[in-house]
């Protein structure tokens, strides 16, 4: 079974089981890890939260708990796949984006970074979430993954 958690940017594709937290935090999403008897044994999970924590300048500890997550679901010998944030949201983004990365090399889970990719029309008007192209090529992109 593939899951994708994380907050409102991973709401909109049918071909995944999804656990959608509109406005969520990596600790609302570690909560609903924690929590959840959804997630079973081998599964494939791939988380995508951090945006909301970037937002709210929140992220040097976002990325303690983004640890605690990933060991919970390794614990559980689930796959794990982490998609970076959009490119998009200037210097933070960036910043969290290559702490994720390191984080996700040191415990041997994929990263997804953007940075080759991205496009700007991937992004709605708003500048935070993603235009139905940006939704359409995150999600042909986790296809393509080897689960």
């Amino acid at each position: 079974m593939v899951r994708v958690i994380g907050d409102k940017l991973c709401r909109t594709d049918m071909d995944f089981v999804r656990i959608c937290l509109p406005g969520a935090t990596v600790k609302d999403v570690d909560k609903i890890i924690s929590n959840t008897n959804e997630i079973k044994v081998g599964d494939s999970v791939t988380i995508w939260a951090g945006t909301n924590d970037v937002l709210q300048k929140n992220y040097r500890h976002s990325l303690s708990v983004f640890e605690r997550m990933l060991n919970s679901l390794k614990e559980r010998a689930c796959t794990v796949n982490v998609l970076g944030l959009m490119p998009g949201g200037g210097c933070e983004w960036w910043l969290y984006n290559m702490e994720l990365e390191r984080l996700c090399n040191e415990m041997n889970v994929r990263f997804i970074g953007w940075k080759n990719e991205w496009s700007k029309d991937w992004m709605a008007k708003d500048g935070i979430h993603l235009s139905r192209l940006g939704n359409s090529k995150v999600f042909n992109r986790l296809r393509l993954l080897d689960y």
